[in-house]
């Protein structure tokens, strides 16, 4: 995926040899590696084993075991992660956009259905991307990297078949961000509002963005059709002894 023109950037998949440029452009924009490394962006000999997800949902889950060998380890979360780089015509990374599984969502379903954890497991790792953090080299600013980064990875996530794709902002992020989101399609919901992965992982499962902060979200499926979100007031309403616990959305910046 190519920007044509001068000082022209090419939008592509990480390899292992761009784990320097990478760590560099996130350090820039505040991220540290050990942020990454949480993340699944962890190990550089992984690099060429990631498997493309376009391959479709169950492709990626037999890749998951066969190269992770524990679909719970550390190994499984990396290969599940999608990691892009920018970089310009020396192949200099000048950006990074990361989307990862949602670890808390997952752990909050496998801790309410023991006997299914494998299941669950892989299901949480193919069918709850978050979008992680987006960075781009000060330099590079304001010309469309970033968007280009942003782009790519919503395009790979429509292919893959996962049903959603999320993130979190904070809730008094400048306006530009929410308006930047609803233009992409993403819906950006309320403050403190919950997002139902029940049909994920066919047993009731919440998460919380946390404290004074907002999701943003697009349905793959069936944009503006299914709606994920749950106000606060409602969540909080439902019969304790029903719900389980929330795990609050791994932060992001």
């Amino acid at each position: 995926m190519n920007s044509a023109g001068k000082g022209a950037v090419t939008i592509r998949e990480a390899r292992p040899g761009d784990r320097p440029g990478l760590i560099r452009v996130m350090a820039e924009a505040g991220l540290s590696e050990g942020f990454l490394v949480e993340h699944g962006v962890g190990d550089p000999r992984l690099g060429d084993a990631v498997p493309r997800r376009a391959f479709g949902m169950k492709a990626f889950r037999k890749a998951i075991v066969k190269g992770a060998g524990e679909p719970w380890s550390g190994a499984a979360l990396m290969l599940a992660t999608t990691v892009f780089v920018a970089v310009d015509q020396e192949g200099i990374v000048v950006g990074g956009g990361v989307v990862a599984p949602s670890v808390a969502s997952i752990h909050d379903a496998v801790a309410g259905s023991s006997a299914r954890r494998e299941e669950l497991t892989l299901r949480g790792l193919a069918d709850t991307p978050q979008m992680v953090a987006i960075a781009v080299d000060p330099a590079r600013r304001n010309r469309g990297v970033g968007k280009a980064l942003f782009d790519a990875l919503v395009w790979h996530y429509r292919l893959s078949g996962a049903p959603l794709l999320h993130g979190v902002i904070e809730a008094e992020a400048e306006p530009w961000v929410p308006e930047f989101l609803n233009r992409a399609g993403f819906r950006v919901a309320g403050p403190d509002a919950f997002l139902d992965l029940t049909s994920v992982y066919a047993t009731r499962s919440y998460l919380a963005s946390g404290p004074g902060r907002r999701f943003f979200y697009l349905d793959l499926r069936n944009p503006g059709v299914h709606d994920w979100e749950i106000p606060a007031a409602v969540r909080n309403g439902e019969d304790g002894a029903a719900s389980r616990s929330v795990r609050s959305a791994p932060r992001e910046r």
